[in-house]
């Protein structure tokens, strides 16, 4: 009777723990080479930006996002402004780099958490608003959805 599937060789806990014990060395040796790469390169809209949208256009097939746009951080907060398009509707969506180091951007909400006088610097370059820790695509995909009343099967 033939087998319908393989042995395999069997290994010890001994080989299993040196596997583990060699990844933990490799993951120590790529966390090095990213900090390397930021600083030698801080350009967070290349690195974390577009990885992120191109995640997005998967995740909104409906939402038109501009090919080769060029993210360019603006005013004091560095943010960055993106304006996708929805039923021939522009949408916002604001990012604002937090720890660079450890890959951190965050969102805008609409919500205002300070009020800054009329006419300060704070006031005219728009903070205040409260920002969400990116943790995932989804998770924006997911806040653009339900403010602007997006249609989408993929979430």
């Amino acid at each position: 009777m033939k087998r319908l599937y393989k042995t395999c060789k069997k290994i010890t806990f001994h080989e299993i723990d040196l596997r583990i014990q060699q990844r933990e060395k490799q993951i120590e040796r790529l966390k090095k080479k990213r900090i390397r790469a930021y600083q030698i390169t801080p350009n967070w809209t290349e690195f974390i930006m577009k990885p992120l949208i191109e995640e997005l256009k998967e995740l909104l097939p409906n939402v038109k996002f501009e090919d080769n746009e060029r993210y360019i951080p603006m005013g004091l907060c560095s943010r960055v402004s993106i304006f996708p398009k929805y039923k021939d509707k522009t949408i916002m969506l604001c990012i604002v780099p937090m720890d660079i180091t450890k890959g951190e951007i965050a969102y805008e909400t609409d919500k205002q958490i300070n009020n800054y006088h009329k006419g300060t610097i704070a006031e005219i370059n728009g903070m205040g608003k409260e920002t969400i820790i990116i943790t995932s695509a989804k998770q924006i995909a997911s806040y653009l959805i339900k403010k602007y009343n997006i249609e989408n099967d993929n979430i």
